[in-house]
């Protein structure tokens, strides 16, 4: 890890979720990247880092992740539209405030 950044938030304490799928959606594909990053470090399963809600929708019919990480201010992404869209369409997906 070269970026000071992911160095700082890889030490922060954590609890880690086992062999959990994580799917990223940011309206930044460099700040995804530097989550992916920390994550893995962490030892998470990164599946991806979308920019959009239709392409996080495809990952998540796809390869249904356990953790779906997300911002609530995005650019290029209908955040309520995606949470909307999981709970019609999941049974255990929860959208947390």
């Amino acid at each position: 890890m070269a970026d000071r950044t992911e160095q700082v938030l890889v030490n922060i304490p954590h609890k880690r979720i086992n062999n959990a799928k994580v799917l990223i959606v940011v309206d930044k594909y460099v700040s995804g990247k530097t989550l992916r990053n920390v994550l893995e470090e962490w030892r998470y399963d990164v599946i991806g880092v979308c920019t959009s809600s239709q392409e996080a929708l495809v990952r998540i019919k796809k390869d249904k992740p356990d953790l779906i990480l997300t911002d609530v201010a995005l650019d290029h992404c209908d955040v309520i539209y995606l949470a909307q869209q999981l709970n019609s369409h999941t049974d255990n997906t929860k959208a947390l405030d």
